[in-house]
């Protein structure tokens, strides 16, 4: 519940009190905020309550904490994004980001990426350089947060896959894009809800602990990107109050004023952004994912809060004749730490990495394109301290290599302005982001 700025506290609280309101938290993010209760036994009847509570002049917002399923962005995996190599002993890929390249500028150092997701095996040999996990954070229990973000259960997988492409030291077995940023893991747990306070606690975490850039490689649930009349993906999934001002809150007041840059997956369900809150707020970047015939991947969501792509895997379409799926992937997609041995995405008796469990190419959707991206940004924001969210946001847009492949409609369909609504300002390019932002150093 938030009070309009006016108001001073004493009659915010005065307000909550004759309405029967205990105050749980008083927000750190917002001004006369705070999250109450109505006590046990309120049931449906919070809804009411809030409603009539709304009606005041005084109440800028006031909803109950609705929980939804929180959907992870994977589908599916080899280090092809950071450079144009030869995957499988015959096929030569030039579909990258051009981050080895921008690595003879910039590996990120100084620079703390958030990422917040499930759990993360900050064990893991690419995790344990000197100083390379800060303010590590868990929300598993969110009447006690805790230290401690290393997964619980086989199938936390998620965080650690995400942390990989985004900082992997690059020491033992795989490169992240920033490998000398730092990592600030933030664990929501394995819990399938979304839109609870431990999620705009994350960002404030995050904003005031020293995170530069924050990535999310999750969002609402995806429709079948297979079948495009599956009514999911008409649905709309509204950003809550909460967890808005908490975004605003990391966005326009982190990295001591000058703003973290935050990144969402798009989302995974050939469908449009725009109806996902989380990824079409207005201070976040989309980020949508290509694949290695420098195409959209399939499943890759579109519209126009789409800011940029980044390299992922391929899913073929399970109807072979069904055209506009793309060609075959020649990669499995994208090599990445994994949780150490048995557990993870990592299935040796299928070679999906390497033999002792620690990485995977089983790894993809736009959950390893979004990351990635978050790297891009490190490599600029370590060349550039001094650059604001903005200035950073307007360099992943300059630098980016326009996607025009000839089956995907009127060569990728940018509009005047340059921005397409599957690719949005194209391909991040790595090295012409660091070229700017030293460009602007200059300057």
């Amino acid at each position: 519940m938030k009070f309009i700025d006016s108001h001073d506290s004493l009659a915010c609280e005065t307000v909550l009190e004759e309405a029967g309101l205990t105050i749980k938290t008083k927000v750190v993010y917002a001004q006369n905020a705070y999250f109450v209760t109505p006590g046990e036994g309120c049931g449906t009847q919070v809804f009411n309550q809030a409603l009539t509570l709304l009606e005041r002049e005084d109440v800028e917002y006031c909803h109950p904490e609705l929980l939804t399923k929180r959907h992870s962005r994977t589908i599916h995996p080899n280090q092809w994004h950071l450079k144009k190599t030869t995957v499988s002993y015959q096929y030569e890929i030039d579909a990258s980001a051009n981050v080895e390249a921008a690595h003879a500028l910039s590996l990120g150092a100084n620079v703390v990426i958030a990422v917040i997701d499930d759990a993360f095996d900050i064990d893991h040999p690419e995790f344990t350089s000197a100083d390379k996990i800060v303010a590590p954070r868990s929300y598993r229990n969110p009447r006690q947060p805790g230290a401690d973000p290393r997964p619980q259960h086989a199938d936390e997988s998620h965080g650690t896959a995400a942390a990989g492409v985004a900082c992997a030291d690059g020491l033992h077995g795989a490169s992240g894009v920033a490998p000398r940023a730092r990592l600030m893991p933030i664990s929501l747990g394995d819990a399938e809800s979304l839109g609870g306070q431990t999620e705009a606690n994350a960002f404030v975490w995050a904003a005031l602990n020293g995170a530069d850039i924050i990535s999310c490689s999750w969002g609402p649930p995806d429709g079948n990107w297979a079948d495009p009349m599956d009514p999911a993906h008409h649905q709309v999934h509204p950003l809550p109050a909460s967890i808005r001002l908490a975004i605003n809150f990391a966005a326009l007041r982190g990295r001591k004023g000058k703003g973290c840059p935050i990144f969402f997956a798009a989302g995974n369900g050939s469908e449009s952004v725009d109806n996902d809150g989380y990824a079409s707020h207005p201070l976040v970047m989309a980020v949508a994912a290509c694949n290695d015939h420098s195409r959209r991947s399939a499943y890759s969501d579109y519209g126009k809060a789409i800011w940029c792509a980044f390299p992922s895997d391929q899913e073929q379409h399970p109807d072979y004749n069904f055209q506009p799926s793309s060609f075959p992937a020649r990669t499995r997609g994208i090599w990445t730490t994994d949780l150490r041995g048995r557990n993870g995405y990592n299935d040796k008796a299928l070679g999906q990495g390497d033999l002792w469990g620690n990485y995977t190419e089983s790894f993809g959707g736009t959950s390893s394109a979004c990351p990635g991206a978050a790297g891009v940004a490190a490599l600029v924001l370590s060349a550039n301290p001094a650059l604001t969210r903005t200035e950073v946001r307007s360099i992943l847009a300059d630098c980016c290599d326009k996607i025009t492949h000839f089956l995907d409609g009127a060569m990728g369909e940018y509009d005047q302005n340059g921005h397409s609504h599957y690719y949005g300002h194209g391909r991040l390019n790595a090295l012409k982001a660091v070229q700017l932002a030293l460009d602007k150093k200059t300057s």
